[in-house]
């Protein structure tokens, strides 16, 4: 008797541990595991994304070690919540770190250079975060690069008779390229001026080889 006693405590313990690590191990796979009362088999159950019935709160923690936030919002028309996938917050403070570094005044490189790079780091960025549900938030930093950009093309301007001449040559009206070279505003206030606008317009960086996080 006293031998079949310490059998059953130490199949008991054994078997403790063994639902503890299996809990543990399917509960870092983001899985649910329901145990049987009456026969102590372990059933478990994963939704998986979207069409499958899944509830993509489940894998919140994946998407957030991707840069990605889950964002809950209610579909117009519809009582009905929608779960949409936009960039997180620190990935968004990280790209624009990356595009003032790549823009900032001191590089002393030409815009060719400037575009190239450009390039290369918005077109990846872009096949990264490229299935966020915000096209919003994406437009938006559209226009901030090209605000930087335009913030580039001003300074290497540098002084008041060649920023007249290169505004006056982009079809910028005498008038407003002369008012805009006296303007006592900075560089960055004045990227989104009409003349700066007119002059380097998007089609006009896109040929340049900028291109859109949008497309």
């Amino acid at each position: 008797i006293r031998r079949c006693w310490r059998g059953r405590c130490a199949s008991s313990s054994a078997s403790r541990l063994t639902r503890s690590g299996r809990a543990s191990f399917f509960s870092s796979l983001l899985l649910r595991v329901r145990t049987s009362s009456c026969t102590g088999d372990a059933v478990w159950s994963v939704r998986l994304p979207d069409r499958s019935g899944v509830s993509r709160e489940a894998h919140a923690p994946f998407y957030e070690s991707l840069g990605v936030r889950l964002l809950r919002a209610t579909l117009p028309f519809s009582n009905r919540a929608q779960t949409k996938r936009r960039i997180a917050p620190k990935a968004l403070d990280r790209f624009k770190d990356r595009i003032r570094e790549l823009t900032q005044r001191t590089r002393g490189i030409s815009i060719e250079q400037l575009m190239e790079r450009l390039k290369r780091y918005l077109t990846g960025w872009r096949g990264y975060f490229g299935f966020c549900e915000t096209p919003s938030t994406l437009q938006r930093l559209d226009e901030w690069v090209r605000r930087r950009v335009r913030c580039v093309f001003w300074k290497q301007w540098k002084n008041s008779s060649t920023r007249f001449r290169e505004l006056a040559a982009r079809g910028v009206a005498r008038d407003l390229a002369a008012q805009t070279v006296g303007s006592p505003h900075d560089a960055w206030r004045l990227s989104n001026s009409p003349a700066l606008q007119r002059a380097l317009t998007i089609r006009y960086l896109g040929s340049l080889g900028l291109p859109s996080l949008r497309s």
